[in-house]
């Protein structure tokens, strides 16, 4: 037996597993469920299933965890944009529509709290894809109208 406290809490250890990505993921669907002011630090740590002091571990705050959130949401439409650009393949105005595509799959994807904007979204994205391409511009005068 041995009552030394630091060799009992190694023993015991952190049994979560991924605890940081569980919170993420329960602030997430949250936030589709709710809208982003619709939870508290102790909402996303109960869907997670754990206590409401074990967000404490990784994040200080319910505004660091929705900052967390934000910055893996610009990281992957940071990819999307990256990948769609291509770097300028096969021509720029390909590039260009690629990345437009990009931009609005992206916003088609994302929870959006208002119905409204989503809808927009779909229909604009709905009426690009029905448009054949326009010929690329011969000068800059024409690209400004």
């Amino acid at each position: 037996m041995n009552w030394r406290k630091d060799q009992r809490r190694a023993a015991r250890g952190y049994h979560h597993g991924n605890l940081k990505e569980a919170l993420l993921e329960a602030a997430l669907d949250l936030i589709a469920k709710k809208g982003p002011a619709g939870f508290t630090f102790a909402d996303a740590a109960r869907s997670a299933g754990v206590s409401p002091a074990a967000p404490y571990r990784h994040f200080r705050d319910r505004e660091e965890l929705l900052g967390s959130i934000a910055q893996r949401g610009f990281e992957q439409f940071e990819a999307m944009l990256a990948a769609a650009w291509d770097d300028g393949r096969p021509d720029t105005a390909t590039a260009f529509e690629r990345v437009g595509k990009a931009y609005l799959a992206f916003a088609r994807n994302e929870p959006e709290e208002e119905p409204e904007a989503q809808e927009a979204l779909d229909d604009l994205a709905d009426d690009l894809a029905d448009e054949p391409a326009d010929e690329p511009a011969d000068e800059p005068a024409d690209i400004v109208t």
